[in-house]
């Protein structure tokens, strides 16, 4: 079961109004995000902020790929050792534990030779180092997204890529618009992954010229890993406090989530679900009730009552506060709904109306059908004949 229990550490001498809203906001607020203003009032720039939010997170579904991608320019130049396998062990494994009844995440891995971001970096004179501007981000994924490869499934992916920048970029760093670099030089984007430009040492490139090719280095992972935490924290959305303008609380980006993180996510999670789930529903009941001629399966119809089941004990399980029972039947009601209104028997009449049709049985039956109508004459004719001459 998720955990029921919340703990709180509290500095003796901490502001009561503060704590006041500190814990309403981890306990009652839906998506557990804390950003209050300097007389803890909800302002525009708040609302604003959730807005971002909601436009950088995942689309809610029970399970994601998560594909961590090592991309190697120069292999001929620049090797790049990684235990990967151990790194998700010690970072992320821990979270996707915690995470199991919430979302289920499946982490990949993979390594991309001769493989480079389309970026034109400048040189900075003042900091002495290639210069990748912001302005250029979005344009990054472009080059390499068709390279990253598709695997046989049918869960959304997550893309996070720890690139090695060519010898003529090296050392590389992301700058803000201001021209100063970012520190965790890496970036979000959103509902897709991040991206971290991991440089390696300046002692090994300025040894280039005395060593043999290709030089090695290791792989920071702690680094790397806990950027991945982060992105992952971001794209969810996990829930977090904002110490922007509250004392007393420090913001962690960790492996491991507090109870009342868990709890938050699972809350944001049932309700996106239930949203959706009645979303896709009224859909079907549209289109079943504008197309005439649609036949709903006895197959459908099974999997329609089941969302719907599932969907109302999930509204109940979510009014009594059983979280995990909640996140269960919203899981089973999205599925069912989805598998109903995509069910190939309902695809095949929705692409198929009525105009359509005649427009294709027209031009196929008129020309056999004329005889017949012929025919019909003659018949009339002979019968008419006959009844005259008795």
């Amino acid at each position: 079961m998720l955990a029921k229990e919340i703990l709180f550490f509290i500095n003796p001498d901490v502001d009561l109004n503060i704590l006041t809203e500190t814990i309403h906001a981890m306990t009652f607020n839906p998506s557990a995000n804390l950003n209050p203003s300097k007389d803890l009032k909800i302002t525009k720039e708040i609302i604003q902020n959730k807005g971002i939010k909601a436009m950088r997170q995942v689309p809610t579904e029970p399970a994601y790929d998560v594909t961590l991608t090592l991309m190697l320019p120069q292999p001929h130049f620049l090797k790049a050792e990684w235990d990967v396998s151990a790194a998700v062990k010690d970072y992320l494994d821990p979270l996707v534990d915690e995470l199991k009844d919430i979302v289920e995440l499946r982490i990949r891995s993979q390594i991309l030779y001769m493989t480079s971001m389309r970026i034109n970096p400048k040189w900075s004179s003042n900091y002495k180092h290639y210069s990748l501007p912001e302005k250029q981000l979005p344009l990054t994924i472009n080059s390499i997204e068709a390279k990253l490869g598709s695997f046989v499934s049918t869960r959304p992916s997550l893309h996070f890529i720890v690139y090695i920048p060519s010898d003529l970029q090296t050392p590389l760093y992301i700058h803000r618009n201001d021209g100063t670099p970012l520190e965790s030089n890496s970036f979000l984007i959103p509902r897709w992954g991040g991206i971290m430009i991991h440089n390696p040492p300046e002692k090994l490139i300025e040894k280039k010229g005395n060593s043999s090719l290709p030089l090695t280095f290791q792989i920071d992972s702690q680094w790397v890993m806990k950027t991945v935490i982060f992105h992952l924290h971001k794209l969810f959305p996990i829930p977090s406090l904002n110490e922007k303008d509250v004392k007393y609380t420090e913001q962690i980006y960790a492996n491991s989530l507090t109870d009342w993180q868990i709890n938050g996510l699972a809350r944001a999670r049932v309700l996106s679900y239930l949203n959706s789930i009645k979303i896709t529903l009224q859909s079907l009941c549209d289109l079943v009730g504008e197309i005439s001629n649609m036949v709903v399966s006895d197959e459908v119809a099974g999997w329609v009552w089941s969302a719907v089941d599932d969907w109302k004990l999930c509204l109940d399980a979510s009014q009594e506060g059983r979280l995990e029972e909640a996140t269960a039947f919203c899981k089973r009601a999205f599925v069912s709904s989805d598998a109903a209104f995509f069910h190939p028997s309902m695809l095949a009449l929705l692409y198929f109306p009525d105009n359509q049709k005649y427009a294709i049985y027209v031009p196929l039956f008129l020309p056999v059908s004329i005889p017949v109508v012929l025919s019909f004459r003659t018949v009339f004719k002979l019968l008419n004949f006959k009844a005259k001459k008795d």
